[in-house]
């Protein structure tokens, strides 16, 4: 087994585990959040998402491949849902029973396309100055590149970690605004990570992966949004 399958079933067990307490304990999902039809467009607009964004960004750095990308399957996932939201009449917030598992998640995933190495197509550019260079790894090249894909797994968990304890004592913005503070800061901090990618520019100096940063970006705004202050009450345990 790969290291990448490897940690790809630990992230799938560990978002699982984590998914359960959450609702046994935290935050129970809302009836539609557990309905056949909800989760099946969640699934396949998240498998949809990932395949498409990941294979298209591939594809515009010259490796013409099948790929997937966590931010595709968020992005699609949502976009799904949302879609399934508003054909039944819905707008009862759904995301929040998912926020801390796709953390932890990410968080464990990420160590394996950094294990990965080149083959994982999620590696930096080379360090350039000597501080950076005092962390960089070599993944076998000779370069020193920057370790981009554990930069992304320190900083999910510390959001899993911040969420977790909100979570744990009932805080508003844990529990009512979970969903989208963690779409916010996945959104930020990738964009910031690709910019350490060698990925080649789409529109200006952004490649595809922070186009679709920035677009998710404005959907965890809009979710934030949303939440009006009467709605900011603590959940009841």
């Amino acid at each position: 087994m790969s290291w990448h399958a490897l940690f790809d079933l630990l992230a799938w067990l560990s978002a699982g585990a984590t998914g359960w307490w959450v609702r046994r304990r935290w935050l129970p999902a809302v009836p539609v959040g557990r309905s056949p039809a909800y989760l099946a467009c969640l699934a396949l607009g998240a498998a949809a998402g990932a395949y498409a964004l990941g294979t298209a960004n591939l594809a515009l750095a010259g490796q013409p491949r099948v790929g997937r990308s966590v931010l595709g399957a968020l992005l699609g996932g949502a976009l799904a849902v949302e879609a399934f939201k508003f054909a039944a009449g819905l707008r009862q917030p759904t995301g929040g029973p998912w926020a801390l598992p796709f953390a932890v998640g990410v968080a464990v995933g990420r160590v394996g396309c950094h294990l990965s190495g080149l083959d994982d197509a999620t590696f930096g550019v080379p360090a350039a100055s000597s501080l950076a260079q005092s962390w960089a790894v070599d993944h076998g090249d000779g370069v020193l590149r920057h370790p981009v894909a554990l930069y992304e797994s320190l900083t999910l968990g510390s959001v899993a970690l911040t969420l977790a304890w909100g979570l744990a004592r009932q805080r508003p913005w844990a529990t009512r605004r979970g969903f989208p503070l963690v779409v916010l800061v996945y959104a930020l901090q990738r964009l910031g990570w690709e910019a350490l990618k060698p990925f080649p520019p789409l529109v200006g100096p952004l490649s595809l992966m922070q186009l679709a940063c920035v677009a998710l970006a404005v959907y965890g705004l809009w979710l934030w949004c949303r939440a009006a202050p009467a709605q900011l009450r603590p959940a009841s345990r």
